[in-house]
This record gives C-alpha cells, sequence and structure tokens, in this order.
C-alpha cells in the first residue's frame, strides 16, 4: 500500500509564526503531506506578521510568498469563492471548509473517512454534487 500525504490548507496562524511554516512548507516538499493555501490566506499572514513587526518589509514577505509558491506550485487553491454564499456555517469558518472542499474537487487526494472513524473523530463529511 502506497503512501498518501494528507491535504492539509493551511491557515494563516500556521504560515504565521515562520518556524512552523517553514516546517510544514519543508514537510509538504517532502511529500509528507499536501499543502494548500489561497491568495487570500497568504495576505492574511502577511498582514498580521507586518502589524506585529513593522520593521519587516512588504517587499521581503512578497519574496517568501514567492518562494513557497514556487517550491509546492500546486498549493494554490482557485475558484472556492462562487461556493462560499452557498455553505451555510459560521461565517468566520465556512470560507476554510469551501477551501477544503475545492482542493479535493480538483483532484487533489484525501482520504474517504468511514462512519466510524467520523464519529470518533466528530467529524462531518459533506457531499457536494457536481
Amino acid at each position: 500500500m502506497a503512501f498518501e500525504p494528507s491535504i492539509a490548507v493551511l491557515d494563516s496562524c500556521i504560515l504565521y509564526p515562520f518556524h512552523l511554516r517553514n516546517i510544514i512548507v519543508q514537510a509538504a516538499v517532502d511529500r509528507l503531506v499536501e499543502a494548500h493555501w489561497t491568495d487570500e490566506i497568504h495576505d492574511e499572514w502577511m498582514r498580521n506578521l507586518m502589524v506585529q513587526v513593522p520593521a519587516i518589509p512588504l517587499e521581503r514577505l512578497q519574496v517568501t510568498r514567492q518562494l513557497m509558491n514556487s517550491a509546492l506550485p500546486t498549493a494554490t487553491i482557485r475558484g472556492y469563492e462562487e461556493h462560499i454564499p452557498r455553505v451555510t456555517l459560521l461565517v468566520l469558518l465556512r470560507h476554510k471548509f469551501i477551501r477544503a472542499v475545492e482542493a479535493r474537487q480538483h483532484g487533489h487526494r484525501g482520504k474517504r473517512l468511514t462512519r466510524a472513524s467520523m464519529m470518533r473523530r466528530r467529524t462531518v463529511a459533506i457531499e457536494f454534487g457536481t
């Protein structure tokens, strides 16, 4: 049985602080995890970092973003925005959920959970028709 890395949509809280970002991105480069993000997530971690550490120039953060996108060229999720109005979750969570769905719909592998494992994890599976 071949190893299939888990899919992870990395939110801004993972991409900043930089130590955690470096570890997770390296794990994705090594194919231990299939990492994804959006341009919105990039904007959010960069904005948060500039508020916390104003001495870091925006240009330096843009270089980091470009390096991440170059290292993992299939990581950026696009096209999820059109699904947001159709999902009724807490407004603060629905865009994150839709990003994960969009990653799966674009052929990114993921593990299908059994009912028993979903109950143990208290996970809800939602199937979207195409």
